[in-house]
């Protein structure tokens, strides 16, 4: 399930290594494998019950893209189609996605 997106290999903080354990949640021994798939279970579950508010007509319209990314179960590829990330330590702003940064 891809709710959660992308999962760092490495993060240090202020020079000190994060335990791949920690950004890896499927491997710590008391999630494995079957307790991170039903952990993102219950989260979509959670956010298809909490979006639903936010689909008004104040919404942008990269937000409702994210949105109904989410409430259809898209993929991380669905999901990067719609907010193009530079993975060089940098995130588009929202005006450079609608503008269409990136060429896409």
């Amino acid at each position: 399930m891809s709710i959660a997106g992308h999962e760092l290999n490495y993060l240090t903080i202020e020079g000190s290594k994060i335990p791949t354990r920690f950004l890896q949640v499927h491997r710590q021994i008391e999630v494995g494998t079957d307790g991170y798939d039903e952990g993102a279970k219950i989260l979509y579950n959670f956010f298809k019950k909490q979006l639903q508010p936010f689909l008004t007509d104040e919404l942008s319209p990269v937000g409702r893209k994210i949105i109904d990314a989410c409430l259809s179960g898209a993929s991380v590829e669905e999901y990067n189609d719609v907010l193009p990330i530079n993975y060089q330590y940098s995130f588009l702003a929202v005006k450079e996605i609608e503008e269409g940064v990136n060429g896409h």
